[in-house]
């Protein structure tokens, strides 16, 4: 692809999305690593490629990788915290380290995206507020999706 002359083409790579930490909430007790990530709403990824498709200048990004991120870093610990505010629940959070971590739960791809979040993070990135002109906060994310977070009945 990065070879061909004669299409276009434009990469949007995204990191840790913020919908992801949803499921922890529906166990009455939470382990996971407290890892440190910039969580991105998945809106973001969609409002920058339609931003590059709609710009009378598009040919710019032409070959080009853009890594989405949220705005933000925030360890677990943080977003547990949020998440408990928002809802107005107390929440159980055990940080696990993330070598202890085995398959079947959590499953082998999770495992080995926390292990390279863990030894190399994830960085922040301005491209979703440089092209698209805004970019979602966790609370803003967490706002909009707060039924989400809640344990199901």
């Amino acid at each position: 692809l990065r070879d061909s002359s004669t299409l276009k083409w434009t990469s949007l790579r995204s990191g840790y999305f913020a919908g992801n930490y949803a499921m922890l909430f529906q166990q009455p007790k939470i382990f996971f690593p407290n890892v440190t990530v910039p969580p991105v709403d998945p809106k973001d990824i969609g409002s920058v490629a339609a931003a590059i498709c709609l710009d009378p200048q598009s040919d710019q990004h032409h070959q080009k990788c853009y890594d989405i991120s949220g705005p933000e870093q925030l360890t677990t610990a943080q977003i547990v915290d949020k998440v408990a505010k928002a809802t107005g629940r107390e929440v159980d959070y055990v940080a696990v380290p993330v070598a202890g971590l085995e398959p079947p739960a959590p499953p082998l791809f999770l495992i080995q995206l926390l292990k390279y979040i863990d030894a190399n993070g994830l960085p922040c990135s301005d491209v979703t507020k440089r092209i698209a002109g805004k970019h979602t906060t966790f609370d803003q994310y967490l706002a909009e999706h707060l039924a989400e977070f809640q344990p199901s009945p």
